[in-house]
């Protein structure tokens, strides 16, 4: 699936289960059964969406870890990318 940089993700909390982990979060989809563990990075990326596109969530990141934003761009593409092939966040409205 191919993720844009105006995308907007929503976590799908009614679907999965978010248990904090001390270097990280836990995920899991009642509906998938899928489960997946991110660490702190993930857990940041996926408390910013909701109404911020990738790109701003990239900006956000690359400035609060003072990464190179092509490079941070690509890595919160690619974990969106995974996140909601796996059924943990849905495309949101841009609006």
């Amino acid at each position: 699936m191919n993720v844009s940089d105006t995308d907007v993700f929503k976590a799908l909390t009614e679907l999965i289960v978010m248990s904090e982990e001390e270097d990280g979060i836990y995920l899991y989809n009642f509906n998938t059964g899928r489960e997946y563990t991110t660490n702190n990075t993930g857990k940041e990326i996926l408390e910013l969406c909701g109404d911020k596109t990738v790109r701003e969530i990239a900006e956000i990141m690359a400035e609060r870890h003072e990464g190179d934003f092509d490079f941070v761009l690509q890595d919160v593409k690619n974990f969106f990318e995974m996140v909601l092939e796996a059924g943990f966040v849905e495309k949101g409205d841009t609006e």
